[in-house]
């Protein structure tokens, strides 16, 4: 029987120590939803944010091994960052492919911008993207309508949740403006 209590007594002990470390650092997590908060679009409800940290938190509560001699805080922070940008990955109505799709047709129309001194044509994007001028065509249009989510720029400035710029940097918004102002041009 005093098995029995020792280890209902070790249990209550751990769930006593677990709530309180999600208690203590539950401030880590509201601090990186909101700065990941203040660089989503007014739809995204930080409210919900802090609760997917919360979920991270937990989740690196419960992983945590003090005996690796890793502070507590920097062992948490991706477990927190990854549990928001799955719950944004998980809001967002466009298809990780077709962003990824997008992103490299930003990428090549830049590029070929800066190299040609003049916005590319469909058939040189299509060239240099190793796909049809209907593909880039369809692209294109699919640019045009996805609306701007949080998921596009965050991993490119993950570093920036904590402590960071919670802004892209002026150059990166001047070329993304740029690059739809090209695709505006080349549809019409």
């Amino acid at each position: 029987m005093s098995d029995t209590n020792g280890i209902k007594a070790y249990g209550d002990t751990r769930t006593k120590l677990r709530e309180r470390q999600i208690l203590e650092h539950q401030e880590l997590a509201r601090r990186i939803a909101l700065s990941i908060a203040s660089r989503t679009p007014s739809r995204v409800d930080a409210a919900d944010l802090i609760s997917a940290g919360m979920m991270g938190l937990i989740r690196a509560v419960d992983l945590y091994d003090p005996s690796r001699g890793v502070p507590f805080e920097p062992f948490a922070a991706p477990y927190i960052r990854g549990a928001i940008m799955d719950h944004l990955r998980a809001q967002d109505p466009v298809p990780y492919s077709t962003r990824r799709k997008i992103r490299k047709l930003e990428k090549t129309s830049a590029d070929l911008q800066r190299t040609l001194k003049r916005t590319p044509t469909e058939g040189e994007l299509a060239d240099a993207m190793q796909e049809t001028e209907l593909d880039v065509a369809k692209l294109m249009t699919q640019a045009l309508s996805v609306p701007m989510f949080a998921g596009d720029e965050l991993p490119q400035h993950f570093d920036e949740a904590v402590g960071g710029s919670p802004h892209p940097d002026a150059l990166s918004r001047l070329e993304s403006e740029q690059l739809r102002n090209v695709l505006v041009g080349l549809l019409q």
